[in-house]
């Protein structure tokens, strides 16, 4: 029959119950048709349809002589199921309209030509993707880590983003050049240029660096050291190095109570549309996400965690119960300021993550634990396990099934930086459930970040700096180009170095 519980194919569909595909929920127009994509945009061949507690999946090896066909329910052959298949010829953007079953012409077989491809149907039980993603991993297991160049190569481009790109002006920097971003003060990058100095083999360099770090801090209020910074992964860890932590928690402690004002009596936290602009949430149900919700009660949690505070941990905590009711759901909505809020999301499976680490961290509550497991795995499929494209290619990130404003499609354009806030959260993960997927997937995203970094020398005003996004097949490195800290708090763990944040609950002492 045509009913679901959850569907998804791989870099193009996360599919509620019985929503259908190549839908215009997320995107409007010809590239919402993703019944035969182009191949480019597959993050890895998977597609699985769930319904009745069991699932169904079609998985196969790779080769971009073949198309993926999916469509959910199936409009194609009027069925009255769902179709998963692979057929020949390939899709490569250009030789056939997306979303058609038939080329603009046919492919030439030569005598003696064999034709083979390696796939596997599979099934079991479960009323969500996650199951079908496990095995597709188990299978076929992940791609080998990309080339990183060596420490001291990537130290020496993160120190050009810091000290010599359009970033930085003066002791202030901004998050990303070119455009609008205006310069301000930022303890993370203070934080960031000290970590280099301190590891850099070179007393000029060094000097350099540091005399920056010094300037940068000198801007930032001491009570502002926990939460100042231009990257997208924030910890207080400036405070606790530049020796501010009594000012710093009581400043988060304020931050955390006025936090818990955002939220409504069910534990959600509503989208509220701009007075003056476009609707994001009018293709969703309402205005709640998983995403959005879990982004802001991260933060409340982090909150909670660094000033040890009783009422805020146990407000936190109610809170993180009731996101139970999302369980088994799809990640969504957690970029509202230019994302639809129905969109999958991989900062949603970061943020619920997240959470739910924290809240096993401050309980040791196995649940929460097995729950961030779990939207752990909604994150692989927005991860390229398999990349049309080489060198740069696999472990790069896709980060929403959707558009920006239901027209600017990322579909197939990884943004990395999202993918390194994911990886964040599965590093910490690593450190609680020892599946060897996590750390190995985010040492390829941030390895992938790495690549994708603008080189020293070749644009004096992005040298160092991360593109916003990166185009497989050409290799063009898309504008805006995002400072250093987001992708040097991860390269340091893929490298192997020091991380300069950690986390320890102590019950006894509450």
């Amino acid at each position: 029959g045509e009913s679901k519980t959850q569907a998804m194919f791989a870099g193009l569909e996360y599919l509620g119950e019985n929503e259908p595909s190549s839908s215009e929920k997320d995107i409007v127009g010809p590239q919402s048709k993703r019944q035969v994509p182009d191949s480019v945009k597959m993050t890895f061949p998977l597609m699985t349809v769930c319904s009745d507690n069991r699932y169904v999946a079609l998985a196969w090896k790779r080769d971009d002589r073949f198309s993926a066909v999916f469509d959910s329910p199936d409009r194609l052959f009027q069925s009255g199921g769902h179709v998963m298949g692979v057929i020949y010829p390939g899709s490569n953007g250009m030789n056939r309209v997306e979303g058609n079953l038939l080329p603009y012409k046919g492919e030439l077989l030569k005598a003696g030509e064999t034709l083979t491809l390696s796939a596997s149907l599979t099934g079991g039980t479960g009323t969500d993707a996650v199951p079908a993603v496990k095995d597709f991993v188990q299978r076929y297991g992940l791609p080998p880590l990309p080339p990183s160049g060596s420490w001291e190569e990537y130290a020496k481009t993160a120190t050009a983003g810091w000290l010599d790109s359009g970033i930085r002006v003066g002791n202030r920097y901004r998050h990303a050049w070119p455009g609008s971003f205006g310069e301000g003060a930022a303890a993370d990058a203070a934080l960031w240029m000290d970590y280099l100095a301190a590891l850099s083999p070179d007393s000029a360099t060094q000097k350099r660096l540091k005399q920056a770090a010094k300037g940068a801090v000198a801007l930032v209020p001491p009570e502002q050291l926990h939460n100042s910074g231009v990257g997208h992964i924030r910890t207080p860890a400036a405070a606790l190095v530049y020796r501010q932590a009594v000012k710093a928690v009581e400043s988060a402690r304020a931050e955390g109570y006025a936090t818990l004002r955002r939220f409504q009596s069910d534990g959600d936290v509503l989208y509220n549309p701009p007075a003056d602009g476009m609707d994001l949430s009018t293709t969703n149900p309402g205005r709640a996400t998983n995403g959005l919700t879990a982004s802001v009660l991260s933060n409340l949690l982090e909150h909670a965690q660094f000033t040890g505070d009783a009422a805020l941990r146990k407000a936190g905590l109610d809170l993180l119960k009731k996101l139970d009711r999302y369980d088994g759901s799809v990640p969504r909505g957690a970029q509202p300021w230019e994302v639809p809020l129905h969109t999958p999301d991989i900062l949603a499976s970061a943020y619920l993550a997240k959470a739910y680490i924290i809240g096993y961290e401050l309980t040791g509550d196995r649940q929460f634990l097995d729950r961030a497991v779990y939207w752990a795995w909604t994150g692989v499929p927005f991860v390229y396990l398999a990349s049309p494209t080489q060198p740069v290619g696999d472990y790069a990130t896709i980060p929403v099934f959707g558009a920006t404003y239901w027209t600017g499609s990322w579909f197939g354009l990884p943004v990395q930086w999202c993918g390194l806030v994911y990886a964040d959260v599965l590093y910490r993960l690593n450190r609680y459930d020892k599946n060897v997927i996590w750390k190995r997937l985010a040492d390829g995203i941030a390895i992938s970040g790495v690549q994708q970094t603008m080189p020293v020398g070749e644009d004096p005003q992005r040298q160092g700096l991360l593109p916003d996004s990166f185009q497989l097949r050409t290799a063009i490195r898309n504008d805006v180009h995002i400072n250093p800290a987001t992708l040097q708090s991860q390269a340091i763990l893929a490298f192997g170095k020091p991380a300069v944040y950690d986390t320890a609950v102590f019950f006894k002492n509450g």
